[in-house]
């Protein structure tokens, strides 16, 4: 059994974050957000919010999440050790309906229902998304290094600075220490796609990305684009169920536009404005991905660059087993990710990750239904061994890690709903990993036959320890 866990993408600042906001005429222009100290308030990181059997019945039936997925509290009850926390500016797409702007829609409210109102009507009336990154940048980094009691362990959180801060934290036998390194979903964060037809200031948004790379603690990397146009590049189709209401088809599945272009070599770029910020591609149109393929081929031919998916499925090229949308990933992309030495966060989206026909029907018997739902994320990652295998590559499981997307605003595949359930999801993928070694992986290459646990442990863990040591 493995006994820590990683994840490299999810929203564990979210829900505080939004329960921090005042009531509007409350909030001053300068954003000044306060976590509080105490873990059983709600603006609290380390704030306990378990979902209870009714809210378990409403999310297997409606698919609506009203707990906490990724606090600090639950990552310590999951034994999760590492993660890339995810900041996101809420992109004011959301509440321009398709009847124009106006009374935000009970549907609309349900989707984002961990999501305090305070903190909605702010993004119903902000005017810079930048600001609001700042603020809950700065969020993060305030309770960083306090000490907590948790269960009546010693812990704490860590916002790292570099790769040595990170191994500080792991390795700490003081306190159960959790490292956090920070990412950020969106571009848009530095001052586009408020108005995606309106022109904004190119300089303001090189000086707000440069004011990012010089943070004590920078992002790792950013997702290029997210739910609506940026007025950088083309993204996919995404909010399927509450596509009645919001409209996302402004700029889909479009190219990069040339200043989305500047804005890669500005994030690429390690002098004279601050720190690499690697490029996530989740999101992005495929002709923009193809695009990004060719930039690093010819542009940065000389360096060596990861590409990240860091909250992604496989499309499967055509495999009935999974979700074939131009979001998830076809085969030469996971190839080209695992030539980069990237890494492929599988998410736990249920739609995502498998074709409606392939979800398992839903049991009584928890002990035969976890094996069902674990499956699905196992189906992923021996996709992937079985793709780079069959291509003649080594390193079959070295690119394979958890993304779980969890307080993103997803529905998570039964039974492994929040971080708690780490240790079990493990345990079922080492009895899966098991079945595979004994049967189908026996074929794969002499190099690529690992012992199943060993395999668990670098998808679960090792594998996104090794990346953020190497890359940050």
């Amino acid at each position: 059994m493995n006994n820590q866990f990683a994840d490299i993408h999810c929203h564990s600042t979210m829900q505080a974050y939004s329960n921090a906001f005042p009531a509007k005429e409350q909030l001053q222009t300068k954003m000044n957000l306060i976590q509080s100290g105490v873990i059983t308030d709600k603006s609290s990181l380390w704030y306990y919010n378990p979902p209870t059997l009714e809210e378990r019945l409403l999310r297997d039936i409606l698919g609506i999440t009203r707990y906490s997925q990724s606090d600090y509290t639950t990552l310590t009850k999951g034994s999760v050790r590492l993660i890339f926390s995810s900041l996101y500016p809420i992109e004011k797409g959301f509440f321009i309906d398709k009847l124009g702007t106006g009374e935000l829609s009970n549907e609309i409210k349900e989707f984002f229902c961990g999501i305090n109102d305070n903190r909605i009507e702010y993004v119903i009336n902000f005017t810079d998304y930048f600001s609001d990154l700042c603020a809950e940048y700065d969020f993060l980094k305030q309770k960083s290094g306090m000490a907590v009691n948790v269960n009546n362990t010693n812990c704490n959180y860590i916002l790292a600075k570099n790769a040595r801060d990170i191994d500080s934290a792991i390795q700490n036998e003081q306190l159960y220490s959790i490292a956090i390194v920070n990412t950020i979903e969106g571009m848009h964060s530095f001052g586009s796609g408020l108005n995606p037809t309106a022109p904004f200031s190119t300089t303001n948004y090189l000086n707000n990305l440069t004011v990012a790379k010089q943070w004590d603690s920078p992002p790792l990397f950013a997702t290029f684009t997210h739910h609506f146009y940026n007025q950088l590049c083309g993204h996919c189709e995404s909010l399927q169920k509450i596509s009645l209401f919001v409209d996302q088809s402004y700029g889909m599945s479009s190219d990069f536009t040339p200043f989305g272009l500047d804005v890669i070599d500005a994030m690429l770029s390690k002098s004279p404005n601050g720190k690499r910020i690697l490029v996530d591609i989740k999101h992005m149109s495929k002709i923009a991905r193809h695009r990004f393929y060719n930039l690093l081929a010819t542009n940065y031919n000389s360096e060596s660059i990861p590409i990240i998916a860091s909250h992604a499925a496989v499309s499967g090229n055509g495999n009935p087993l999974f979700c074939n949308e131009e979001i998830n990933f076809d085969d030469d992309e996971i190839m080209q990710i695992k030539r980069s030495c990237g890494l492929f966060g599988i998410m736990f989206e249920k739609n995502r990750i498998a074709s409606p026909y392939a979800l398992p029907s839903v049991t009584g018997n928890i002990f035969e239904g976890k094996k069902l739902w674990s499956k699905l994320i196992w189906n992923q990652i021996q996709y992937i061994a079985q793709l780079i295998d069959s291509n003649g590559f080594d390193g079959a499981w070295d690119i394979q890690c958890l993304g779980s997307d969890y307080d993103g605003i997803i529905n998570p595949i039964n039974h492994f709903i929040t971080a708690e359930d780490m240790p079990e999801l493990s345990d079922q993928l080492i009895k899966h990993a098991e079945d595979f070694m004994d049967s189908d992986g026996k074929r794969m290459r002499s190099g690529n036959k690992l012992v199943p646990n060993d395999i668990i442990d670098k998808v679960m863990f090792r594998n996104a320890y090794n990346f953020v040591m190497s890359n940050y």
